[in-house]
């Protein structure tokens, strides 16, 4: 316990991480939770290397796709963000379903990835809500965006009327290569 719970703290925090610890009392035992960040795009294997040098990662581009991201989370928003305008995509970004309607309307997006797992209105019944507009914008192809691994989810967001449903945290090249292949169509027919 002392040292070594304080050492494991330490680690923790420097990854963003956190421990928390518990007991009952003497001779009761010692409960450790560890909460480990659980990033919604996972770096490619020696990635900040290479761009640290100045090298540059082949992969899909987005010039010309206009991307619409909704998540409440706000380091997932960013890092989404990031790794959708490094390959050329103009990105907005919102984080509750309110926002993401507005902005939809307003700015005519290509493509929306959203988290389905947000407070308030989730996800599912954002896409409800467009899937119910009386306009174009009804028929913009979607990706929910979740970390939960079951299948009930993946239906729950395919009934609601999402093309694709991709598992967080996903890799830079998957998510820039799903996007692409919504914004060209091919995950409609």
């Amino acid at each position: 316990m002392g040292l070594g719970l304080t050492i494991v703290k330490e680690l923790m925090s420097l990854h963003g991480g956190s421990v928390h610890s518990e007991s009952d009392g003497l001779g009761k035992g010692l409960r450790v939770s560890l909460e480990f960040p659980v990033p919604a795009v996972l770096d490619q294997p020696g990635s900040w290397l290479m761009r640290r040098a100045g090298v540059e990662l082949p992969g899909t581009r987005l010039d010309g796709i206009s991307v619409l991201v909704v998540d409440d989370e706000p380091d997932v928003l960013t890092s989404i963000e990031n790794v959708l305008r490094h390959h050329g995509a103009r990105v907005l970004t919102a984080s509750n379903a309110a926002d993401a309607l507005t902005l939809l309307q307003e700015h005519h997006p290509t493509v929306l990835p959203a988290d389905i797992a947000m407070p308030d209105r989730d996800g599912i019944e954002l896409m409800r809500a467009i899937r119910n507009l009386p306009t174009v914008h009804a028929k913009i192809p979607a990706a929910a965006l979740s970390a939960h691994l079951a299948t009930e989810f993946e239906v729950g967001a395919r009934t609601a009327g999402y093309h694709l449903y991709i598992e967080k945290p996903v890799k830079p090249d998957e998510l820039v290569g799903r996007i692409s292949m919504l914004a060209a169509n091919d995950a409609l027919h």
